[in-house]
Parts: structure tokens; C-alpha cells; sequence
């Protein structure tokens, strides 16, 4: 079974915080470059944000070395050490060079944005499923289902799962009464149900998903697409349908074992075969696997489906 795996002593913490979506560190997110670390995130409310980072600032050098001399090891010491200040020496987009003195602390990752893409159509994208997903879906449907709302695009494009607690949280959300998920054990005997009460989104809704779209994601699709909620557009999801727990140990290892198997609402196991939307839309090569982020608002052809569907 490919999703049970051993995580080395050591490694454990680092792999709980990208499962709860809270860490100890500054808040950025970045790409390695050949001059340094370029920003490619910076966490709400953050003390990166505070401190004025943005995102495509170039890092190159931490308390006067270059970060080219950093191992990950280093950096996680450095940076990701509750109460520790650093200064880093940061290129801005404008080509002039700062200094900018940040101190770590404890961080909660945001899972999901929300905007509005253009006169009554909002839009709300989730990237995982960690530990408030569901408030945080809750709270951005409020915001954005407000009188001059029309339509909802929902994006769980590249998001790779998360918690079955939140994305039931979220499908309830979203779904009229009735049962949004139930799971097996490896002998055939129902071990859990899921189900969503009448409250439901009353505008239009369109799902975008692709290939990256997994585990928890596909939960929420199958549910989605049982119900009939409105149509889902992209490409085929990734094909993740069991569950797994995790057991921690004292070297600060642990393991990952599967013991669910996920079915739809009208008893359709996804696993390794996926859900195909009803509308299926490529994106040029360029930006298949691209970070949803770096696309260009013209260029995704996926989203630019999924207004033109709303209208209608």
C-alpha cells in the first residue's frame, strides 16, 4: 500500500505541521534560486508580512551570511525557531536592497482565499485540509455569499487532502440534506458515515479540480457531484479513495497506516480511478503544473470556463 509509509525519527513534526497547517516559523514559503531564496508565499498576519516581505522578493543573505551557505537544517534553527530574530538581506522587485529583521513564532497556515473575480461572482479556493479548514470555509462563505453574490466558483485544484473531519465541515457547506460520504473496512463493514444537514448554498456553485486534486478533495467531488450540485470543471482527479490514521513514537518517528476505504454518497469507491468533471478543460503546457498562483488570470482557461458556466 503506497500511502502507509514509515517517517524517519525526526521527521515526524515537520510532517504533523503540513497536516495541521501550523508551524513555528516567519511565514513565507520559497523557491531556491541560484542567488539566493526567491518569496514565493507570505502567511497572512505573519511576522514576514509585518516586516514588509512580499512575494517574488529575492533573499540572499541571513544575519550577514549568504543563504546559499544555509543546509535546511540550519534554516529550520534559524528561522523557524519560536522567539529567535534574523536579519535578512532582501532584494525587492524594484532591484533595491533592504534589510528586514523578523522574529519567529508560532505560525497557522490560511487554507483558504476568497475574492471576487468580477461582479457577483466570488471565488474560493482551498489548498488543504488542516486542522480549521472548515471554519475557514465557513467564514469565507459568509463573506462572499452576500446579497450582490451570483455565483461561487469553488477551486480544490492542487489541493492534495487533508483532514476527513473538515472536508465534511466543507461539503456540509455546501450540500443539501443527506449522506456525504461512508467508509469500509478492509473486510466490507461500514466503520463511519458522514452526513450533511438542509442548509446548502443557495447560488450557483461551479467545483474546478485536477490531476492534483486528491484524498480529502475527492471527497468533497464525489459528494459534489452525487448531489448533482453543479457541474465540475478541470481535468480528472488524482484517484485517492482510503483513509489513513497516525501513530506517533518516542524518537519522534512514526507511521502512517491505511484503514478506511472512501465511497460517494451513491456508492462509488474513486480509488484509483478518479472523478472526470463534467466539462473537461486543459491548460496550455506551460502551466499544467504550474502553482495556481503563477498563472495568469487570462491564461486559466479553467477558471475562464468556470465564469462562463456561472453565467449561464
Amino acid at each position: 500500500d503506497p500511502y502507509t509509509n514509515y517517517i524517519q525519527p525526526g521527521e515526524l513534526e515537520s510532517y504533523m505541521n503540513y497536516i495541521t497547517g501550523s508551524y513555528s516559523g516567519v511565514g513565507i514559503s520559497y523557491q531556491k534560486e541560484e542567488e539566493g531564496f526567491r518569496i514565493k508565499r507570505v502567511e497572512n498576519n505573519s511576522p514576514a508580512q509585518q516586516a514588509g516581505l512580499e512575494v517574488e522578493d529575492l533573499v540572499t543573505k541571513i544575519n550577514n551570511i549568504s543563504v546559499l551557505e544555509y543546509t535546511e537544517e540550519m534554516l529550520t534553527n534559524t528561522l523557524g525557531t519560536p522567539n529567535v530574530t534574523s536579519e535578512l538581506t532582501v532584494v525587492k522587485k524594484d532591484g533595491s536592497v533592504v534589510s528586514v529583521s523578523v522574529t519567529a513564532t508560532e505560525i497557522n497556515m490560511e487554507s483558504v482565499v476568497v475574492k471576487e473575480l468580477e461582479a457577483g461572482i466570488k471565488y474560493i479556493r482551498l489548498t488543504q485540509f488542516d486542522n480549521d479548514t472548515g471554519k475557514e470555509f465557513t467564514d469565507a462563505v459568509a463573506l462572499a455569499c452576500t446579497e450582490n453574490c451570483k455565483g461561487l466558483v469553488i477551486d480544490l485544484r492542487n489541493n492534495g487532502g487533508g483532514y476527513e473531519n473538515q472536508a465534511t465541515i466543507v461539503a456540509d457547506t455546501i450540500l443539501p440534506e443527506g449522506t456525504i460520504a461512508y467508509s469500509e473496512d478492509k473486510y466490507g463493514n461500514e466503520i463511519s458515515r458522514t452526513v450533511s444537514d438542509a442548509n446548502e448554498i443557495k447560488v450557483p456553485v461551479v467545483l474546478l479540480v485536477n490531476q492534483n486534486s486528491a484524498s480529502a478533495s475527492e471527497y468533497v467531488t464525489g459528494a459534489f457531484r452525487d448531489f448533482n450540485k453543479g457541474k465540475i470543471i478541470g481535468t480528472k482527479t488524482y484517484g485517492k479513495g482510503v483513509g489513513q490514521i497516525t501513530y506517533s513514537f518516542d524518537d519522534n518517528s512514526g507511521i502512517t497506516l491505511t484503514v478506511a476505504r472512501y465511497f460517494t454518497p451513491s456508492g462509488d469507491c474513486i480509488h484509483g480511478v478518479g472523478i472526470t468533471p463534467d466539462i473537461v478543460v486543459e491548460l496550455s503546457e506551460e502551466y499544467k503544473n504550474a502553482a495556481l498562483d503563477d498563472i495568469p488570470f487570462e491564461k486559466d482557461l479553467q477558471l475562464q470556463k468556470a465564469i462562463e458556466e456561472l453565467k449561464k
